[in-house]
Formats: structure tokens, C-alpha cells, sequence
């Protein structure tokens, strides 16, 4: 059984999805973070959604999530490699 993570766990979600097969909005990841979960929805489906132009939309989002990352790791004294 997996742990609890304690902080905010970010999910990048595809906005074309089969709601039959995954019908949980937090795509199962809301009882283990603790610090609750942040959704984005990205155009496409699963395979899409990383491929061009969709791409394009899930890096605009991404890049704040991981500058937000890493600022609150510098402020918490750990280091990006």
C-alpha cells in the first residue's frame, strides 16, 4: 500500500478522456496527498496530449509548476542537480 505523500501533488490531466474507465477526477491520486491536488486539464487524450501542438499547452503549464518547485525547494534549503 503506498504512502501518503505529505504535499501538493500536481496532475496533468487530458481533457479527452473515458470517463467509464477513470470516473475519479483526481485519476485516484486524492488519498495520497496530503496537501491535496492540483488539476490541470491539458487538450487531447493520454497519448496526445504529449504530442504536437497539444505539447505546446501542457509546457505552458508545466513551466510555473516547476519554477514554483523549485523556488520552494531553494527555499527550503535543497538543490536541484
Amino acid at each position: 500500500m503506498p504512502h501518503v505523500y505529505p504535499g501538493r501533488i500536481t496532475v496533468f490531466r487530458a481533457n479527452e478522456r473515458n470517463l467509464g474507465r477513470y470516473p475519479d477526477p483526481l485519476l485516484g491520486w486524492g488519498e495520497l496527498a496530503g496537501g491535496g491536488v492540483a488539476v490541470y486539464e491539458v487538450p487531447g487524450d493520454h497519448m496526445s496530449m504529449v504530442e504536437n501542438p497539444r505539447v505546446r499547452i501542457l509546457a505552458e503549464q508545466l513551466k510555473p509548476c516547476l519554477d514554483k518547485a523549485q523556488e520552494d525547494s531553494t527555499r527550503n534549503g535543497e538543490h536541484f542537480p
